[in-house]
């Protein structure tokens, strides 16, 4: 297996940070997975999904994917945003759901009778801002904040919907020089709000990056949750859900993974292409190299497992998700807290979704594009949820956990991903690459 001895942060695109390399060492060792189909076989330890799936309530993942597939009828309704649908949160546990609205929910109406058929507790609550107003203000102040004009404060990213936050939450760090003071989060918020028209909560101390950085020896048609790496420019990151783009099944990664010579780690002869197309509305990019309907489950060094792609499902606050970036693997109990975080990769400011995970890490440099999935309760298949972009909060090394890379990784506890449905939307006349 190929190592990588040093990493070095480099500036891959403005706010976009890219894991590199100084040399190899090691000589690469060509490999295939260890099977097809929807990952029966394996040690059981390579099976983190299914391990996290045993640990939960009885009915507790059931819950859920009914929640998604009502949340996800509610986002399919034509013109749902402009009406004033502004996101939802999910009481799993309860079965119920809250949906926030801006105005009159009167397009909400249509599926009451689905939430009472499917047993959901369907509140609704007000929100002072729509999807528009809330993408022009978010825009418009992580500009300004990226940019200097907020005295003694840089930000990374905006939060449009927190559902304990009516307004929006700018997130970035104090850039006060060593001695001097800081100014003070009322001095910063008024600032902000002043620029965003909108009032603002100033959350410091969560900079973060983004996450670029069996899984190491994939072949074509690739799976997602693969470990691409650039000779050109020593770039790590991960292969994202494939999609089916201009008559032909294709891979993905997260537009901030840029190089055109990516290729599979420890099979070198693997090449994950040139660029397709740019799924720009979710930061996502198309690659030439043909996907495949699964996605690696398991560690970062397991090759025994996958699980069968078999459709989308859009998220609320409070669903649990799983990461599956190919530095780090699979990580699940990851929970969803805000909705509308727009985000600049370098190429543009997008809405991406957060979400923590209390038990330890959720994402590590090097995931970047990888899959952010949500499982069925039968084991075996997922639903695609979401692309990984960056992660956010507090850095956790060097407690990072088992990876793949082992220098100097940047990992949080908290993940930021753009819907895959965006991604896949972003893109003329595509759809999802599913086992169905």
């Amino acid at each position: 297996m190929r190592r990588f001895p040093t990493l070095a942060v480099a500036a891959a695109a403005a706010a976009a940070i890219a894991l590199t390399v100084s040399s190899l060492a090691g000589t690469a060792v060509a490999g295939t997975p260890t099977g097809t189909g929807t990952g029966a076989g394996g040690r059981t330890a390579d099976n983190p999904i299914s391990a996290y799936l045993a640990s939960l309530p009885a009915g507790y993942q059931d819950n859920q994917v009914v929640l998604l597939d009502f949340n996800t009828r509610l986002k399919s309704l034509p013109g749902v945003d402009r009406a004033g649908y502004v996101g939802s949160v999910d009481d799993v546990a309860g079965r119920s759901t809250t949906v926030y609205w801006h105005g009159a929910p009167a397009l909400l109406d249509r599926l009451r009778p689905l939430a009472s058929q499917l047993g959901i507790g369907l509140k609704v609550a007000a929100w002072p801002y729509d999807a528009a107003q809330i993408a022009a203000m978010s825009r418009k102040l992580l500009h300004a904040a990226r940019t200097g004009a907020i005295a003694g404060f840089t930000g990374s990213a905006v939060v449009g919907f927190d559902p304990a936050t009516p307004g929006l939450e700018l997130e970035g760090s104090y850039t006060a020089r060593p001695g001097a003071a800081a100014p003070a989060p009322a001095a910063v918020a008024s600032q902000a709000a002043s620029i965003a028209g909108a009032p603002v909560t100033v959350l410091p101390g969560t900079a973060g990056g983004a996450a670029d950085g069996s899984r190491d020896s994939d072949y074509a048609p690739f799976y997602a949750g693969g470990l691409m790496y650039s000779p050109s420019g020593g770039e790590i990151c991960s292969s994202g859900f494939a999609v089916h783009y201009s008559g032909a099944d294709h891979i993905t990664t997260a537009r901030h993974c840029r190089p055109s010579d990516f290729e599979a780690v420890d099979n070198t002869s693997a090449k994950y292409g040139s660029t397709t197309a740019w799924a720009d509305g979710g930061q996502g990019r198309v690659m030439s190299a043909g996907g495949a309907a699964f996605a690696f489950d398991g560690a970062w060094n397991s090759t025994s497992y996958w699980k069968g792609v078999v459709g989308f499902r859009d998220l609320s606050v409070g669903d649990s998700v799983c990461t599956d970036g190919a530095n780090s693997g699979v990580h699940c109990g990851v929970q969803v807290t805000k909705l509308t975080v727009y985000w600049d990769d370098g190429y543009g400011s997008e809405p991406t979704i957060e979400a923590y995970r209390s038990a330890g890490v959720a994402v590590i440099q090097g995931d970047s594009g990888g899959p952010v999935l949500v499982p069925l309760s039968n084991g075996t298949q997922i639903y695609a949820a979401g692309m990984i972009q960056r992660w956010a909060g507090t850095n956790l090394n060097p407690n990072c956990g088992g990876t793949w890379y082992t220098g100097s990784n940047a990992c949080s506890a908290t993940v930021g991903f753009t819907s895959m449905r965006t991604v896949v939307n972003s893109l003329s006349g595509a759809t999802l690459t599913t086992t169905s």
